[in-house]
């Protein structure tokens, strides 16, 4: 299923690529605005929380208006607008504003919508396969997982979301065949595990020796793992506000707004990243 939804969610970041080498109007700007406003009305009926796609929404609201007022004066229209458009642009290089711009960051709302609603699919398995595996093994740690991945997913922490639903799947389906494995020894026989009681017992503490020390292992690769990705985002979160700053200061290709918008995105993940690698780091120092 998730191969599916990235293959989808592939397709719908290469549309605007694809929309940008064809003429896109403004009418297609604006039905593509109204299709924004459709997705996140259906993601608040469906209990999703939206703020960050709202943030989206307001940047191809911007871009539209950008577009609109490049327009203007690529046609060296006169009037009251055409000066307001003048006073919005000055400084900018407003050749690359088109109503392109617009379809980016609309389809980035319509993946967003997809990708929660698959999110949302996956934590209600999560809770049906809980409910069913209850019966016969101790789900009390994936049920505390779960807990986690909800808030994770409440506050918009997608990719938080699909990681602890990975692991909450992965321990769950661990349980089950720990559990299923004993049933078989059990159905064997008595006479079976009394002739070879010894045997097992060693057999079974070989192998929650070796799952411990595999499981220890996977999690410190995990963890490493994790801080590399979070070292490597850091860098390219440094590298897009140096862009960004570039963009604005040195050749006026977007406007003041646009760059409050990102700078307020880029340092807040990046103080999010610099309060995880210290944790990250501490944890390995504990295995």
């Amino acid at each position: 299923m998730r191969m599916k939804f990235l293959a989808i969610l592939i397709v719908i970041i290469l549309m605007p690529i694809l929309a940008c080498a064809q003429d896109v109007t403004r009418q297609d700007a604006v039905n593509a605005i109204e299709r924004a406003k459709q997705d996140i009305n259906e993601m608040e009926e469906a209990g999703f929380s939206v703020n960050y796609v709202k943030d989206i929404l307001t940047s191809a609201n911007q871009a539209l208006e950008r577009a609109d007022f490049a327009e203007l004066l690529k046609m060296n229209a006169t009037g009251e607008i055409a000066e307001q458009a003048r006073k919005a642009l000055q400084g900018l290089n407003y050749q690359g504003f088109t109503y392109a711009e617009v379809l980016k960051y609309t389809q980035q709302i319509a993946a967003r919508k997809l990708q929660a609603y698959n999110l949302s699919d996956s934590i209600r398995a999560l809770e049906i396969k809980i409910g069913e595996y209850k019966k016969s093994i101790d789900t009390s740690e994936i049920e505390g997982m779960l807990k986690d991945t909800k808030i994770a997913f409440e506050k918009e922490r997608y990719d938080e979301t699909e990681d602890f639903l990975s692991k909450a799947n992965s321990e769950l389906e661990k349980k089950k065949a720990e559990f299923t494995t004993v049933n078989v020894l059990v159905r064997s026989g008595k006479s079976f595990i009394e002739k070879n009681w010894l045997g097992i017992l060693v057999a079974s503490a070989v192998a929650a020796i070796s799952g411990w020390f595999g499981w220890k292992r996977y999690r410190i690769k995990r963890i490493r793992n994790k801080l590399k990705n979070l070292k490597i985002e850091k860098e390219s979160l440094s590298k897009l506000m140096k862009k960004t700053q570039e963009e604005r200061f040195k050749k006026g290709k977007i406007s003041e707004s646009i760059y409050k918008i990102r700078m307020g995105k880029y340092n807040q993940r990046l103080n999010e990243i610099k309060e995880i690698i210290p944790v990250l780091e501490e944890q390995l120092k504990k295995k």
